[in-house]
C-alpha cells in the first residue's frame, strides 16, 4: 500500500440548491398512484396484518403539477 502526505490538488465545491429548498419534493407528473383500504382488521384483530380485508385497489394518475386525489 502506497500512501501519500500530499493534500489534494482538486476540490469541489458545495453549493446551494437555488431555491434554497434542499428538502422541497419535486412534482411527477404522470405517475401512478394506488391506494388500497383496509375494511377489516381479520381474525386477530390487529390492523395491517397478512389476516386483514382489503377493498379493491384505486389507481390515479398524477396531474402536470404532480398532484393526484383518490375518490
Amino acid at each position: 500500500m502506497v500512501t501519500s502526505t500530499e493534500p489534494p490538488t482538486e476540490t469541489t465545491p458545495i453549493t446551494e440548491p437555488a431555491t434554497g429548498a434542499a428538502d422541497a419534493p419535486v412534482p411527477v407528473p404522470g405517475a401512478v398512484v394506488v391506494g388500497v383500504c383496509s375494511l377489516e382488521a381479520g381474525a386477530d384483530g390487529a390492523w395491517g396484518t397478512s389476516d386483514d380485508i382489503y377493498s379493491a385497489p384505486v389507481a390515479v394518475v398524477t396531474d402536470a403539477d404532480g398532484n393526484y386525489q383518490i375518490d
